[in-house]
């Protein structure tokens, strides 16, 4: 099936606005849907299904992708209920809803690294997942109900475990995002020390713009009914990132503890083994992680203060 209409679920988020410039660019039509106001986003909420049908029968896209959910591993231990719901009833709606539509549309799910859990050091899609916080439980439920739906009514599903994204636009509330902002924040005199969490915490961060795009090779080569890592193999502690922002600034940055920044569970070091992704598509990464930091100071030079 030739896919030439993409619909974009959660096109007003951080990822939906890097990817639907990366499908955009490519010459796709792109149809944009978010519960946030936003003048280019069609008003949708995952949850309410008799508006999810009306919307896949009304736009009638080639290709779905589902960007839309809870996003915060942390905010999932005071907010499970609201992770469950928002991440697998949403994709019970999604799954329903296209079935339902009798079209031929192409399904990708996003899921996360998260549903690794405790494993440590390079894993590939059939490792073992363990997921440590109610945040990867809902993605794990997610997929699972995705491969049952195309085993059993033959769906065309696509499914993703992405491991972290961070770039410019990112939003406070991850670390990355925190990070930089506190120390344009300390750039402009704003405050004077710099609130830190586990910063011994090793992670595979990806740029998000390299994370879209390897979306968009998966809506065109990925196979249907597989699971793919997104993300890059190369690991790096939130301290060296932290020490690369403070030398990108140039400022000296005194730091101090902020238990609130400090997760209940914090999972070992997971190394994404991108393998699979890059032999069906050809993906790799293209920015640099200095380049990608840079970036997202540059994005919170950018802003007023109160924005920061």
């Amino acid at each position: 099936m030739s896919i030439e209409h993409i619909l974009v679920l959660g096109a007003a988020g951080f990822s939906g606005m890097h990817l639907c410039r990366e499908l955009e660019q490519c010459g796709y039509r792109v149809t944009k849907a978010d519960t946030l106001p936003r003048a280019d986003c069609i008003s949708s909420d995952l949850l309410d299904r008799a508006a999810l049908d009306l919307l896949i029968v009304r736009y009638k896209p080639d290709a779905i992708i589902n960007l839309a959910g809870f996003p915060s591993v942390g905010r999932s231990w005071q907010q499970p209920r609201e992770a469950i719901d928002i991440n697998l009833c949403a994709a019970v709606n999604l799954l329903e809803a296209v079935r339902h539509s009798g079209m031929p549309v192409r399904l990708l799910l996003i899921g996360s690294s998260e549903q690794y859990g405790d494993a440590d050091g390079l894993v590939g899609e059939d490792t073992a997942q363990c997921p440590a916080s109610p945040y990867a439980i809902s993605k794990q439920a997610q997929e699972q109900l995705a491969l049952l739906y195309h085993r059993v009514y033959g769906m065309d599903i696509v499914l993703t475990r992405t491991f972290n994204s961070i770039g410019p636009g990112q939003r406070k509330g991850f670390v990355m995002a925190d990070l930089a902002s506190g120390i344009v924040r300390i750039e402009r005199g704003l405050q004077d020390k710099l609130p830190i969490g586990n910063t011994a915490a090793v992670r595979c961060f990806t740029d998000m713009r390299d994370t879209v795009r390897a979306y968009r090779l998966l809506v065109e080569k990925g196979v249907s009914g597989r699971v793919y890592n997104v993300g890059s193999d190369k690991p790096y502690s939130v301290q060296q990132l932290l020490d690369m922002l403070i030398s990108l600034s140039g400022r000296e940055i005194q730091t101090e503890r902020d238990a609130a920044r400090f997760r209940a569970a914090d999972p070992r070091c997971v190394r994404c083994d991108h393998t699979l992704l890059t032999a069906d598509t050809g993906w790799q990464c293209q920015y640099t992680t200095e380049q990608t930091l840079k970036d997202i100071l540059q994005h919170f030079r950018a802003l007023p203060d109160s924005e920061i």
